[in-house]
């Protein structure tokens, strides 16, 4: 059996165990077992994993901050991390006017923008409640195409009136 296979044995047998309900602590208990392929998906040293937490809560502070301007009262994200930034080793997050004001930088952000609305229609098609939505998605695609340097996609209705994509 492949890792990734064992894995996700091992996901939903521990889901099984507790009711179907997969909580990231009932992971981390089974994992400490060598045995499982889960434990090699985890740092065990504590000075490295205490590192490393510590850099996800400052990813989460710096994530939760925003700014209101002038021209715009509404919060809005203060920083923002891109794609590519993410790509390198110390990868950070710029503030969302620099963004904005850089031509390359407010593409990139627009084009994970436009990703991101493709992954919502993808992961929430089967929920009729919210076709309102995935329609306004829809609709929305092409002017945000139209803002960043071209990116293919052939979006088609089924009969059912459902998305799809080629």
């Amino acid at each position: 059996m492949k890792k990734n296979e064992q894995i996700k044995s091992e996901l939903e047998a521990i889901a099984s165990e507790h009711g179907g309900m997969l909580r990231p602590s009932d992971v981390v208990a089974f994992a400490r077992n060598p045995k499982t392929a889960l434990h090699g998906r985890f740092e065990w040293d504590n000075d490295k994993a205490g590192d490393a937490y510590r850099l996800y809560q400052a990813r989460e502070i710096i994530r939760v901050q925003v700014t209101v301007t002038d021209n715009n009262p509404i919060p809005i994200r203060a920083y923002v991390s891109l794609r590519d930034d993410r790509k390198q080793e110390d990868g950070g997050y710029r503030t969302m006017s620099d963004v904005m004001r850089t031509k390359n930088l407010r593409e990139a952000l627009l084009r994970e923008a436009y990703n991101d609305m493709e992954i919502f229609l993808r992961k929430y098609e089967a929920i009729k409640q919210l076709a309102g939505v995935r329609r306004a998605i829809v609709k929305a695609l092409p002017a945000v195409e139209k803002a960043i340097k071209p990116v293919r996609v052939n979006v088609q209705k089924s009969a059912h009136g459902n998305v799809a994509y080629a």
